[in-house]
Parts: C-alpha cells; structure tokens; sequence
C-alpha cells in the first residue's frame, strides 16, 4: 500500500529515511545504516512515473482516438 502512495510522490522523503535506518526486524534503527536503500525509492519513483506518465498518455490517445473514430 505504502508503494502506491510513493508512487504518488508524497512524503516518500519520511519513508526513504525510514529505510535507511532500518537493520533488522526487532532491532533498534542506526541513522543511515543502510544507504544504498536510497537507490531503491529513487529507482522506484523514477519509473514509476515513467509508467504513470505511459498509462496517463494511453488513456488520452485512445480516447482522442475514440472521439475521432465518432466525429467521422
């Protein structure tokens, strides 16, 4: 769930942060334990607006494309 509001592009800042610190379950959070996880949300969000921008632009085409095809 969280995924998709990151996707969103809010407060995915709070939850990089949060991945970060995180070590293991059960365990306390080191500030910046884990940095590489930040490659992971800046991966993620990148493509998923690249795929939300795809979806956005099908939808137009085809409805462009519909209300064409009606028109005549």
């Amino acid at each position: 769930m969280y995924l998709f509001v990151m996707s969103t592009r809010e407060a995915w800042v709070d939850a990089m942060h949060a991945g970060q610190d995180s070590v293991a379950p059960n365990k306390e959070p080191i500030t910046n334990y884990n940095q590489y996880m930040a490659l992971y949300f800046i991966f993620y969000i990148i493509i998923g607006s690249y795929l939300m921008l795809n979806l956005f632009v099908g939808i137009v085409f085809e409805s462009f494309k519909k209300e064409k095809s009606n028109l005549g």
